[in-house]
């Protein structure tokens, strides 16, 4: 104890240095104008994701750790672009002042993430290495693998996954297009699946099988012009290993960072010109090297920088679009357990495509989806108080995920902790209602597939539970069982 009351003084005085900073950054976004305000807002929102930040010394794979390090990058360091004069790509009609604005409700909702998930999550533990386990049936997760690349291959035909121009054939198989859509990530979780036994239990054999699964999971994903779908199969498998080995490969971030930069991406974009109508603008200048660069700078300069979504939404609504209703996240159950062959008249969630048209300004003509934020659709629903409200209980789920995984670790359970990990965590820019209803199902899958390929922190994989009631039930063939006593036949 005397040593706690002597470091007591200390950490006292860090969280007084802590809180000071806070504030003199708040004042000065707050009363200053033009740059100064600019670079207050982006160490506002620095400093208030900090402290979760730090978890990630521990454990790697901390969700909300994870959640506010992409936050901190694209809302405050991104933002630092506004420096100076106005950058390219902006928001139409957003101007500093409305960036000041937006960075200081971001920093709102993302403290109270942060109160949140330090509530549920408590104090971060160092993530032991995900080790053991009995040999997994690795026919199994080929099979399960080769129904996700079937339902690749029928979706593409009839155009219900990917980047097809002829809209009447979406319309028509529209109401099915959602099972193509699940079954096309079927594949990837697969190989997540194979990832973790591999990894648990190293082998070259299953470490080459693995090799290939990857391959063409992200070669299906590309063919079908979503990089998501492309890079999934890519980020579980490097979170598995992450998981098994407790340690991040950084020159294997590092390469798979470049290539996913300066090769599959330009590739998408050129992919997505061809196959789309030739009225795009962008066209025409994919075409050529320069025009490619262009384009994929101007991309990630978009994509990243979030805080325009933010400042757009902030700035024209009530005055020019009125408040939502809410009704997506009233809707959300019904969503999320009604498939829409049993309810036709199901919403489609394309609020990122009415966004682009409406207050991004981008012609009807051109097919985009620009994305709203969490924190841009809660103001654009429910204004200041829906952004502090909504990201508390989001924090309260992050740091729900982080403690589940921490108190109770099994292959099937690391499996599906992973693909919530990757497939929610990571989309800071996407609302609420699209995330949930989308990955929702996935994380059945993921369930589905952890119990038939992986084993629970006791019992085996529910493959071999499968196979060993289906025993006991069979009935016995006829003259297979053991011979009775008898006199021996006459010769």
């Amino acid at each position: 104890m005397p040593h706690l009351v002597r470091l007591r003084p200390a950490v006292h005085a860090r969280c007084a240095a802590y809180a000071a900073a806070c504030a003199l950054s708040a004042g000065a976004a707050l009363w200053s104008d033009g740059n100064a305000a600019i670079l207050a807002g982006a160490v506002l929102v620095a400093l208030v994701c900090a402290p979760l930040v730090v978890r990630l010394r521990h454990d790697p794979l901390d969700p909300p750790g994870i959640y506010v390090t992409l936050s901190a990058f694209c809302y405050g360091v991104m933002s630092l672009s506004w420096l100076g004069a106005t950058p390219p790509v902006a928001a139409p009609g957003v101007a500093q002042a409305d960036v000041k604005s937006s960075l200081i409700l971001v920093a709102c909702g993302l403290a109270a993430f942060a109160v949140g998930a330090r509530v549920v999550a408590g104090p971060v533990r160092p993530r032991p290495r995900l080790s053991g386990g009995d040999a997994q049936p690795v026919p199994v997760i080929l099979g399960l693998f080769g129904i996700g690349v079937l339902g690749v291959i029928i979706g593409l035909r009839l155009g219900a996954v990917g980047f097809r121009s002829n809209t009447d054939v979406s319309a028509a198989v529209l109401p099915y297009a959602q099972i193509f859509q699940q079954l096309s990530l079927v594949g990837a979780v697969a190989a997540g699946a194979l990832a973790l036994s591999a990894f648990r239990r190293p082998s070259r054999r299953l470490t080459w099988l693995l090799v290939a699964l990857v391959a063409v999971q992200v070669m299906g994903g590309f063919v079908s012009g979503y990089k998501q779908q492309a890079l999934l199969p890519v980020l579980l498998v490097g979170v598995a290993y992450v998981s098994c080995h407790a340690r991040v490969p950084w020159k294997a971030v590092a390469v798979g960072a470049a290539v996913a930069v300066f090769g599959l991406l330009p590739a998408t974009i050129v992919y997505r010109v061809v196959v789309r109508p030739p009225s795009a603008d962008t066209s025409v200048n994919v075409r050529t090297p320069g025009g490619l660069v262009h384009k994929t700078a101007d991309y990630l300069e978009v994509r990243f920088r979030l805080i325009d979504s933010v400042a757009i939404i902030q700035a024209r609504t009530p005055s020019m679009y009125p408040f939502a209703n809410g009704r997506r996240y009233t809707l959300l159950p019904a969503l999320v357990t009604l498939p829409r062959v049993v309810w036709p008249d199901k919403p489609i969630l394309n609020d990122g495509l009415e966004f682009s048209h409406s207050y991004w300004e981008i012609p009807p003509n051109i097919t985009t989806a620009t994305p709203l934020t969490q924190a841009g659709d809660l103001y654009r629903n429910f204004g200041w108080p829906g952004v502090v409200i909504g990201m508390a209980i989001w924090g309260l789920a992050a740091g729900g995920l982080a403690r589940l995984n921490a108190e109770r670790r099994s292959p099937r359970l690391e499996l599906v902790a992973l693909v919530a990990l990757v497939q929610i965590v990571p989309f800071i820019d996407n609302d609420l209602p699209q995330l949930i209803a989308a990955t929702s199902r996935t994380l059945m899958i993921a369930g589905v597939i952890a119990w038939l390929a992986l084993p629970g922190p006791t019992g085996p994989p529910g493959f071999a539970r499968v196979v060993a009631a289906l025993s006991r039930s069979a009935p016995a063939v006829r003259g297979a069982g053991p011979r009775q006593p008898g006199p021996d036949p006459e010769p």
